[in-house]
């Protein structure tokens, strides 16, 4: 799936589906019992890797062989949103998570560095829009595009408007590396499932092996070095680095 539309109106009443092919006409992926819905912008790097941990709970009826979100959709069954934690890639997601009938849930999640994007918005009426495109959102009949004057102000300051902000009010983007849930109710809470700093509880077996992934620079040699792929289903399994050493030369100009 390459772009993503979804509607949710907490008050259980179902969205226009002439709205909705106005934005974009695009289906979604369920579970076998319909009660987990998911839309997906996405290129995952390690589904096939949870996809074998998802085939040995034997829980799960598979579709496809290689779908990377047919696995995010089991894995959120399986471990909800702590399943983001697995996945290493570019995502921007929706899933609407109805297993309770009396108390369904939007779900929405960005990837770590916000490659994907992700943006949402809540007419006056109390739906939730989201899409992966400004353009699509405000394809709906209830938004009209209006310039946001902050984010046009941080736009001229850091030629970048921050999240959440968008430079249309009342539009917003999820930062990256977090998750927003909507209830029945329309309550939405964001949460950060990932931020950049060094992780202090890593242990030191984890930076032995960092070390031993370490390139050198040996004046007068070349040397090289193997460092695994991040990417175990990749066509290479591993990246060869050569470093050397570069002598000056050095002339006396006297």
């Amino acid at each position: 799936m390459c772009a993503i539309v979804g509607s949710f109106h907490p008050a259980a009443r179902g969205a226009d589906s002439g709205v909705i092919a106005r934005m974009r006409d695009r289906m979604a992926m369920t579970n076998r019992n319909q009660t987990v819905a998911i839309t997906y912008n996405d290129e995952i790097d390690n589904h096939a890797e949870v996809r074998r941990e998802l085939q040995a709970l034997g829980k799960y009826e598979r579709k496809t062989d290689h779908s990377d979100t047919e696995a995010l959709l089991h894995a959120y069954e399986e471990w909800g949103l702590d399943a983001l934690k697995r996945f290493y890639g570019m995502f921007a997601v929706g899933i609407y998570d109805a297993r309770d009938p009396a108390c369904p849930v939007l779900n929405l999640a960005r990837d770590r560095v916000g490659i994907k994007p992700m943006y949402f918005a809540r007419t006056r009426s109390g739906e939730w829009l989201f899409a992966a495109e400004i353009r699509t959102i405000v394809a709906h009949p209830d938004i009209t595009p209006e310039m946001d004057r902050t984010a046009f102000w941080h736009y001229l300051t850091f030629i970048v408007a921050p999240a959440p902000l968008t430079m249309f009010r009342r539009i917003f983007k999820l930062p990256a590396g977090h998750t927003m849930s909507i209830d029945h109710t329309g309550h939405a809470s964001v949460r950060q499932f990932w931020d950049c700093r060094p992780d202090r509880s890593v242990g030191t077996k984890k930076r032995a092996r960092a070390d031993q992934a370490r390139l050198s620079v040996r004046p007068g040699c070349v040397e090289e070095d193997r460092v695994p792929c991040a990417r175990p289903d990749a066509l290479l399994q591993r990246s060869e680095f050569f470093t050397g050493g570069v002598r000056p030369l050095v002339r006396d100009l006297d």
